[in-house]
């Protein structure tokens, strides 16, 4: 299954052959992260100056500090097109103040703006949501949120399943399913694709710009289906 990777164990010789690219990190707890290598391209020698504050946290983690000084960006990578599609990620949030986007292929979340679409995830207070901007006029989105049941300084294995075909998306926590909401509007049928980066840490959210504050590891994508049960719990066990 088509996945970006961004775990401290992946190297150019342990890279899966399927993966898209993954972010290979500096391994030191002072240094930046590279930017992410595309398989046979090799690795890329500069850093990305937008994220050369976030630093590695005890060399296992991403740590970004909620205040704007980084942020990992893919490029225009991980369209989805009109595909279902799936998201996992470990998680340890400092704070639930505000909003905390964790990825967004799109520009905006609810935009203002006449020329965008795409999707995001994204926490706000006790509430996780997943939201697709399926048209170009004000308004045009869709999302389901649902309670995140995270606690501060607690780590979690966190997976959507966003299931476009019939309207749901589904909330896994720890290997479980935790809940399942309902798209706010069908989206099936509309293409996704976009110019805009992908980028993990940072999302704008109607107006303004917002920053994830915590750590993050082990990220996952699937762009072209959504996960069963057993799949992301192989996910969660670090299996398979």
């Amino acid at each position: 299954m088509p996945k970006l990777i961004f775990e401290k164990s992946q190297d150019g010789a342990s890279k899966l052959s399927s993966t898209i690219n993954y972010w290979r990190l500096n391994e030191s707890s002072t240094g930046p992260f590279r930017r992410y290598l595309t398989p046979g391209t090799g690795d890329f020698t500069s850093t990305d100056p937008a994220s050369n504050d976030i630093k590695l946290n005890g060399n296992t983690t991403a740590y970004f500090d909620g205040a704007g000084n980084g942020y990992l960006g893919a490029g225009d990578t991980l369209d989805v097109g009109t595909n279902n599609y799936s998201f996992s990620v470990w998680v340890c949030p400092k704070s639930f103040t505000g909003k905390r986007p964790l990825f967004k292929k799109m520009n905006v979340i609810e935009s203002l703006y006449s020329d965008v679409v795409g999707y995001s995830f994204w926490l706000e207070g006790t509430v996780w949501f997943a939201n697709i901007q399926y048209g170009t006029i004000v308004g045009q989105y869709s999302n389901a949120s649902w309670d995140h049941n995270l606690s501060i300084n607690e780590w979690a294995h966190i997976a959507f399943t966003v299931d476009r075909d019939n309207g749901v998306v589904r909330y896994y926590k720890n290997g479980v399913l935790s809940n399942s909401a309902a798209l706010t509007v069908a989206t099936n049928g509309i293409n996704l694709n976009n110019s805009a980066p992908a980028c993990l840490g940072v999302g704008i959210i109607i107006d303004a710009v917002y920053w994830y504050y915590g750590n993050m590891s082990d990220v996952f994508f699937d762009t072209a289906r959504i996960w069963a049960a057993g799949e992301v719990w192989q996910l969660y066990k670090n299996v398979g």
